[in-house]
């Protein structure tokens, strides 16, 4: 793909996220997905929704729980900071020994998905330039990046993104998100659009045992070979670091 044809492209796809389709997103949101978009969300059979998992977090998204969240981040940036133990949801040092620490310093990262500010307070530590978050809570709001960068039209904004546990959630609309059974492609597709040439990707996934891909409705994706391929497709991956339970894998790709 030449440079325009890219360019327009991440356009494309930021425009999606900005401006989502009414008529995909459901509070409360649904069980399953609606007949005319089941085999889209099954890629073809390829990733199949083997049972429900039913999740509708709205009530955690009012003002009240934001600020709560808001002042505890200096005290969990005071506890996340503590590096050589295990941190986060994944409760393993690899993520802030193994993987951070020829990664992270003098560059700028971007986080993606964060509620909890452990994986910032990590970088914040080991020398990140420039952190910027993009979530749905107080400190810059996803909506606020891409109003910003449709009216500069500027792409390639940062060294280094991370992302745990929240691309498998893209498009099953758990978090009041607009449905789309390839959310999670088009997410990975606009990392791809904000790294620098030759910029990292720190993404974690959780991971099938037996190399299948399948869906847990609406909690999340399972990832194997099939649906891999689609999110890899435009990248160089580097490394695969498995967790202890070996279903949660960091996968480091390269622009």
């Amino acid at each position: 793909m030449n440079r325009e044809n890219y360019r327009r492209e991440c356009m494309r796809l930021y425009k999606k996220l900005r401006y989502p389709n009414a008529s995909l997103i459901f509070r409360p949101p649904l069980m399953m997905p609606p007949a005319d978009m089941l085999n889209d969300f099954e890629q073809n059979g390829d990733m199949p929704i083997t049972k429900s998992w039913y999740m509708d977090p709205s009530h955690s998204a009012n003002s009240d729980n934001n600020n709560n969240i808001n002042k505890q981040i200096p005290e969990l940036f005071q506890v996340n900071a503590r590096i050589s133990q295990p941190l986060g949801g994944y409760n393993e040092k690899i993520l802030n020994e193994k993987l951070f620490n020829n990664y992270i310093t003098g560059k700028s990262v971007a986080v993606i998905g964060t509620k909890i500010p452990w994986i910032e307070a990590i970088a914040s530590v080991l020398g990140a330039s420039k952190i910027t978050i993009l979530n749905g809570f107080e400190w810059i709001h996803v909506y606020d990046f891409l109003d910003r960068v449709l009216e500069t039209k500027e792409l390639e904004n940062f060294d280094v993104i991370m992302s745990f546990s929240a691309i498998e959630h893209t498009g099953l609309g758990r978090y009041g998100d607009a449905l789309s059974p390839y959310g999670d492609v088009d997410a990975v597709k606009q990392v791809h659009c904000m790294l620098k040439p030759g910029g990292l990707f720190l993404l974690g996934l959780p991971t099938s045992h037996d190399g299948s891909s399948y869906i847990e409705f609406n909690a999340r994706r399972i990832y194997g070979k099939k649906r891999m391929d689609l999110l890899f497709k435009d990248w160089s991956l580097l490394e695969i670091v498995k967790s202890k339970d070996n279903m949660h894998r960091l996968y480091i790709l390269r622009k």
